[in-house]
């Protein structure tokens, strides 16, 4: 049953190739709207995508993985990357009464 369903997967993206994109840019633009994707995110994929690609025609297989880059965007933004990217809480103040260098919650 994976199987099928991996052998199915692969035949769709293969016939992606087949599909001829004159205008890219704009194509992107076009889904990224149609599928509600932020402004900033879909400008942003474009521009990246016209910087390796350029503005020449491609497939729609190149679109598909330009847009991929924008779940990649998501993930490196989104709400568990700003946790990543947040300074920890600084430590409690170690323990003045003790005379030691291990770190006490003072009362």
């Amino acid at each position: 049953m994976m199987y099928s369903q991996y052998k199915f997967d692969i035949g769709n993206l293969a016939r992606l190739l087949d599909i001829e994109i004159g205008n890219p840019i704009n194509c992107m633009l076009g889904i990224c709207k149609r599928i509600g994707i932020s402004k900033k995110l879909a400008y942003e994929a474009t521009e990246q995508f016209k910087a390796q690609n350029g503005d020449e025609p491609c497939t729609a297989h190149d679109i598909y993985y330009g847009m991929s880059e924008i779940v990649f965007m998501v993930a490196v933004t989104g709400p568990a990357a700003q946790k990543l990217s947040k300074p920890k809480k600084p430590s409690p103040a170690p323990c003045r009464y003790a005379g030691r260098s291990t770190t006490f919650r003072q009362f």
